[in-house]
């Protein structure tokens, strides 16, 4: 339903997020 996409969406942006931050660390 709606919320389970917008959840969906959210954990996609956080784990590019995590992995920009990694990238940046290096």
């Amino acid at each position: 339903d709606y919320l389970d996409k917008i959840k969906q969406k959210l954990g996609s942006m956080q784990s590019e997020v995590i992995v920009a931050i990694e990238n940046v660390k290096d």
